[in-house]
Order: structure tokens, then sequence, then C-alpha cells
């Protein structure tokens, strides 16, 4: 018996040029295992890969060979930030050693990134080559990234906690020495972590100073950071507020988030006179005090923000009243319906030892409704006790805050890809349906006004009608703005934002979202952008306008039948779905969401497929175009649509009669491309099962989110019917592939299967990928059941038919 041939350096080098990047990685992790020296020339070419799982695995290899050749890509990949495989990088020269690994490795010490473990990798890499740290400053920086704190106090100063408070910190001024700062935030407060890390510089003679922090992202509120800088007998010589405000959160259990925020003393010239420093933090938009006013409506303006959406939650005012000697508090709340969640008000008050007394409510709101978030005013009646035994003294206090739920439980045991397990409310994707208004048009953008920092956390107008509403990241961690426009002040307002990073580069949205705010003209816009929240590599943002093109100036793109190119199976033909289980959806706005994921933004050409029963009455929808059956990207319809990613519906033809057509849309970069197929019998309001299958060409739809059962901007009114199953190929299926697969159930291994979705189940808020990639689809708007989840239902069992269509 022959024994395997064994695997060589000059193979896995051809591998390595496979335009398979799974097997690309593969050879780049057999080559570190050789650890042969001849590996190493075309590993450093990987180092480059368009795929990240290669060059991390590139970086890994090189680590694991050794060879000093190696070093210096390292270091220029660790130098370029802008992918994860750099924190490889740090790995494989902790490996591989040396004096320019080492000083590469001392840089990262300082790391202040949005990676949070490069400091940390760094040090234990240089502990591993024996490296000792020279200097108070450098050994502080060594200590801290370790987390050794103990240590870092003894090696730098330490802050002590402020008589005035458990968030006043003071310590002495030490030039470019970090200083580590114990700080317990107050109960039902986004705790902040108990070292965060302060460090002083000069430079141009001006006194500087930055803060890096953790604080957990739950719930959205604003912390008001104050320097002060105070001379030997505790004169103020300077003083400095910053602002930083924690995200919220829209999993069901807050996450940590990172943040470095810089201190300026621009109007303190010499820092000579400098001893000590008084930090403080204060937290806004959580709670409010107010005096005691009997019978007296007492204005509050207090809010608590969520990062689906601003002003979630609203306390406009308080009053107090004594009613059998006892106090009684009404608390007048305003909240929106959308994100699902709940919320705790709670009114009472803080005695002289700041412990707070006092009661709490509930409330709990819906989720949007009909695709739109509604309002809910009501009162809020508490009892706090009897007058003559409150506790004298302290504050009246009205807090709000949002209530974490447990992590909902793994589904099945497998990470569900692209959605959110536990995650409150709709998903973003469900406002990231439409393109940049105009964007791509041959456009000539002007600047509007001044330039706004990255960090911006003031409302401010931008234009007439256009109101800046916050600047974040999500997530999915992209930077968005998002805005409030005023549809009839700004109708003749093309715009658009921009991010300039640091570097000069220019980078415009990747995605655009919009939903009317309720019946009036005002619309609430996000533009989404494809990087992370960086701030030493992010800028500013620019608003920019360009004038509307003039009636006639723009030429309709030529309809491109992407048929006639491509040899493929008509897009539809009669066949029954093979297997037993499907999901059916009533037409009032059921849906399955599919996340977005690298392997479903796909150019083309690629194949869908899908079995479908529609029930669509003998009627043509009301004042629509059609029924949406799926969409991954939708157009928005502005004075040049366009279009990224696909869609399908259904209709009756022109004529009046009862035939089923089908729609395909598309996009390229001359614009909009559609085709209409079909007449398909409907019987009794049914059509017979139809296997649509269709090879798309198109723009792909980064960020947004494969919907079935509806387009998530309406232009059609939603889908009902049944759905069998649905596939999506990465490339164009042969006529001879279209006529075998139709008819067999998959094993999810077929060559260029995407993702297979075949419905095999009976119950359960998540539909099930069995192709590659896992891209599990979530039924209606929450992990937990409501009014926009499909049904599941036998595909033996009849349609409703003509008594239940539209």
């Amino acid at each position: 018996m022959t024994a395997p041939p064994v695997e060589t350096t000059d193979g896995l080098v051809q591998r390595l040029k496979s335009k398979d990047a799974g097997e690309r990685r593969k050879a780049a992790e057999r080559l570190g295992e050789l650890a042969n020296a001849g590996g190493v020339e075309a590993l450093v070419g990987a180092l480059k890969d368009e795929e990240v799982g290669v060059r991390s695995a590139a970086a890994r290899a090189l680590g694991k060979i050794g060879d000093k050749r190696a070093v210096d890509p390292l270091v220029e990949t660790y130098r370029d930030q802008e992918y994860e495989s750099f924190v490889d990088a740090i790995w494989a020269l902790g490996d591989i050693g040396g004096e320019k690994a080492e000083r590469t490795l001392i840089e990262a010490l300082s790391y202040d990134g949005y990676h949070p473990y490069v400091r940390n990798i760094a040090a234990k890499c240089l502990r591993k080559l024996g490296w000792e740290p020279e200097g108070r400053g450098q050994k502080a920086l060594y200590l801290i990234a370790l987390e050794e704190w103990d240590k870092a106090v003894e090696a730098g100063p330490a802050a002590r906690v402020s008589p005035r408070g458990p968030n006043v910190v003071e310590g002495a001024v030490e030039l470019a020495i970090p200083i580590v700062v114990p700080l317990k935030a107050e109960e039902q407060k986004p705790a902040i972590m108990r070292y965060p890390v302060l460090r002083f510089s000069k430079a141009g003679g001006r006194l500087r100073a930055m803060l890096n922090l953790r604080c957990t992202s739950w719930p959205h509120t604003k912390w008001l950071m104050r320097l002060e800088i105070l001379d030997a007998d505790n004169k103020v010589l300077g003083s400095t507020a910053a602002i930083h405000a924690n995200s919220g959160t829209i999993e069901k259990y807050p996450l940590v988030e990172y943040a470095r925020i810089a201190f300026d003393f621009g109007g303190l010239p010499d820092a000579a006179g400098a001893a000590r420093f008084r930090l403080s933090f204060e937290s806004f938009h959580t709670e409010r005090s107010c005096r005691l006013d009997l019978g007296r409506q007492i204005p509050l303006a207090l809010e608590l923000n969520a990062a689906e959406w601003s002003k979630t939650l609203t306390a406009q005012w308080v009053k107090f009243e004594e009613s059998a000697g006892r106090m009684l508090g009404t608390v007048h709340v305003r909240y929106l319906s959308w994100p699902k969640a709940k919320w705790e008000i709670a009114l009472g008050r803080h005695d002289e030892r700041g412990e707070f007394v006092g009661s709490a409510q509930v409330i709990e709101n819906s989720g949007l409704i009909l695709g739109l978030p509604s309002v809910t005013e009501k009162d809020l009646e508490f009892s706090l006790g009897a007058f003559d035994k409150l506790p004298a003294g302290g504050r009246m206090v009205v807090k709000l805050r949002r209530i974490p739920e447990p992590k909902a439980a793994d589904v099945a045991g497998e990470a569900i890809s692209g959605v959110q397990s536990g995650r409150a409310g709709p998903a973003p994707a469900v406002r990231e349906a439409a393109l940049i208004p105009g964007g791509g048009a041959a456009a000539q953008w002007e600047d509007l006004g001044e330039a706004i920092p990255a960090d911006c956390n003031t409302t401010r107008v931008l234009a007439e009608g256009i109101v800046l509403e916050q600047i974040g990241e999500d997530s999915e961690g992209k930077v968005y703005v998002t805005c409030t426009r005023d549809a009839m002040k700004a109708k003749d307002l093309l715009y658009r934002f921009i991010l300039i990073k640091n570097d000069g580069s220019v980078l415009e949205p990747s995605g655009y979202g919009a939903i009317a705010l309720g019946p009036s003209e005002r619309l609430w816009e996000k533009f989404s952008f494809e990087t992370g929240f960086v701030r030493w590599r992010l800028k500013e943002f620019r608003f920019q306008s360009s004038a509307l093109p003039t009636s006639g100036s723009e030429v309709p793109p030529e309809r491109v039948d992407y048929r006639d190119a491509l040899e493929v199976e008509p897009p539809f033909s009669s066949a029954p779905p093979p297997g037993r289980y499907g999901l059916h959806f009533d037409g009032e706005g059921d849906y399955l969401l599919i996340a977005d994921s690298p392997s479903l933004r796909l150019k083309g050409p690629f194949t869908v497929e899908a079995w479908i029963r529609a029930e669509v009455g003998d009627e043509p929808p009301h004042n629509r175009p059609g029924w949406g059956l799926m969409a991954k990207g939708c157009w928005f319809d502005g004075p040049k649509a366009r279009i990224r990613g696909f869609g399908v519906s259904v209709d009756h033809p022109a004529s009046g009669s009862s035939g089923l057509l089908v729609h395909f849309c598309t996009g390229s970069d001359e614009g909009i491309h559609g085709y209409t197929v079909g007449g398909y019998e409907v019987r009794d309001g049914v059509s017979e099962w139809i296997h649509v299958s269709n090879v798309f060409n198109c723009l792909p739809a980064d960020g947004h989110p494969l919907v079935v059962g509806r387009y998530m901007i309406p232009s059609e009114e939603p889908f009902r019917g049944q759905v069998g199953e649905i596939r999506i190929w990465n490339r164009a299926l042969t006529r001879q592939e279209v006529r075998r697969y139709e008819k067999v159930a998959l094993t999810g291994r077929e060559p260029g299967l995407v993702g297979c979705w075949p419905f095999e189940q009976t119950d359960g808020q998540f539909a099930y990928d069995i192709g590659p990639n896992r891209n599990h689809g979530r039924l209606g708007s929450t992990t937990g059941t409501d009014d926009a989840d499909p049904e599941w239902v036998s595909l033996s069992a009849e349609p409703a038919g003509q008594a239940s269509a539209r």
C-alpha cells in the first residue's frame, strides 16, 4: 500500500495562490507547522491577502518559523491597523524577537486604539523576551498593560478618592507618567471600571492630559468630566471639561466600551506651578434633582436615550403632594414604542449619606408598530411613605434606567451568525434599507457650515430643517451619524455626510436608513460608514450639499436583461419544494430577517432560488406595485433612483387577468435594471407551487439584511403565502444544475452554495442555514414571539385561498 505524499514547502506555497480563501489559510497554517524558512517569502506576501483569516494565519506562521526577514513586514502589518491581523503580527514579533521587534512591542504598550488587548499582548511578549522597562514611566505603562494594578500604583503615582465624593479624585501632576485613578460609580449607574489611567504631557507651552477608561455601555448615559489644575496653595490655575457618552446597548446585557478622553488646558501657558489635579465625574441625562415644591408641576426635561433611538424615554415634569399625612409624587413620562425594552422610573430622595430612598415603577414599550414608532404619554404615581418620616435634608430625585434582561440561551448550541441572541427590539437593519440620497450620482458636493468633530455629543442645527442627533458606533462596529429632517423645509436639498480621517483621506457613507416619525413631515435618517470608532484615526465629519439635477438632465440607464448574457433556466418553473415544512406569511408584515454578513455581500453573477405558493386574490394590491417576496437592499426614490442588492416581488399582469407575475430588480454602476416574467396560473386566489430561480448581477448591499416576506422600504405590500425553501449560490447555475437541484434536498456541502434555508422544523424563532456560512435567520422583530413572526406550517396543508386572500 502506497503511503500518501508528504506535504512539501513548495506545494504549500502553490496552495497559497489558490482562489479559495480556506485553502490559502490552511496552507499558511501548515507552513507554520513545518517551520521551513523556504516559505517565508510567500507568507510575507500573504500578509496582504484580501481575506483577514489568511493574513492572520500568515502572521502566526511567520512567528513560528522565527526568520528575521519577517520582522520588517510584520512591523508594517502592525502599523496598518485597519485589519485585526495586526494583533497576530504582535504575537509573531514576540516569537521572533530582536531589537526592532522589541522597539515595536514597546511602542505597542502605548496603543490607544479600539482593540482592547494589544497592550496586554505586547507586554506578555516583552516579558517572554526577558525585557526590563527603563524608568518609572515605561514601568508604569508595562504594569498597566499587564493589569498588575498594585505594582502599577507602586511604580507610578496613584490618585486618591476625594472627600468630596466617590467620583472625585485628586493627585499630583507628573508629566508623561501614567496615573492610576480608582473610581467607583454610584449604584444603578454605568460602572466605570476600577482603574482608569490619566497621563499628563506638555507641548507648545500647553498642558494636556489623556484619560483612558472603560465603562459599561448600559444605559445610554453622558458623563461630564472636569479636570482642574491646582497649585501648592490649592488655587485653581486652570480647568477644562469633556463629555463622553456611552452608547447604550441593544443587547440584553451590557458591553464594555473603551474611551480615550483628551483634555487641553489652552489657557494655561506654563505648567511650572501645577502641583495637583482634581478630576471629577458627573453623570447626567439619567437623574435630575429638584427642590421640594408641593402642588406644582416642576419641569424636568430629563431624557434617557438608547443606541437604537435618541430621546426614547423623557420625564417631562414631576409634582409632589401631601395627602393624609403621606408624601405622593407624580411623574409625567413620554416614551417611544421602539426599541422594545423595559424601563424603570424611580422617585425619591438621596439622604444625607447619599443613599437613595424612594420607590420605582417599571414600564415596557412594545417595539415598532407597522414599521413605525408610536408615542405614549402617561402619569406615574408614587407613594413615598409618611411625610414626617422622610429623611431630613438631601434632595428629591427622579431616576430613569433601562432594565437589562438575561442573555438568551444559545439556540441549538450554535452561535447565530449575524443575529445577536437576546437583542432588544428590531435589528438595526430594519432602519438601514436604502442608499444615500443621490448616492453615486454625478453630483458636485459642497461643504455646508463648520466641520463636525468625530466625538460630537451635542445636538445642533446643520441646515434649515436638518438637525444632527448623534454620532456613535453601532452593534456591528460601524460609525454612524443620525439626524432628523423636515421633509418640507429641506425638500430642495440633496445632502450627505462624509468622514475625514486624520491622514486626510475621505470616507463616504456605505449605508443609509430612514424612517418616518409618525404622520408628520419629519424623517429620521442614519448614515453608516465602513470603519470602527477609533478617535486617533477619525478627525471630523463634513456636512455636504449638492444641487438637485435639473429636469431631463439625467439620462435613464438602458435596461439590461442579464439572462441574455447568462445561459440559465428561465426564472421559474412549476415544482414543489423538496422539504416537508415551510413558513406562512400573513401579508400583514410578517418577515424573516437574515442579518448581513460578508458571505451574503454578493456582486454577481449569483443565483437565488425559492419555492413559493402565493395567496394573491383576484384584485391588485392596494395602490402598490406588488407584493414584496424578498430583498437584500432597496432603492431610494430620489432624483436618480439607484439600488444595491436585489429584490423579488409578485404581482398581477396589467391586463387584469388572474395570472401571477414575478418581478426581479437589481442594480449596477449604471443604475437600476429590472424585468418581469410570468403569468403563472392562480386558482381561487392561490398560485401553484412556483420554483423561482434567477441569476443576478448587482452592487453588493453591504449592511443590509436579507429580508423574506416583505421589502424593508414598503413600496410593495408584504407577501402573503407559503415559502418552502430558499437557496443562494455564489455562481450562475447551469440549466442542468437548476433542473437537478430543484427536486432534491441539499446536504449543505454542494459546490458554490452560500446559504440554504430548508425550513425543516415546526417551531422556534430561528430558521437554520445548513450551508457553510451558518447565516441563521430570525423570525419577526425579536428573539421572542411577536406579531411579525411568520407561522411554521406543513407544506401538505392547503393554503387559506380566496376566502383569506386580499
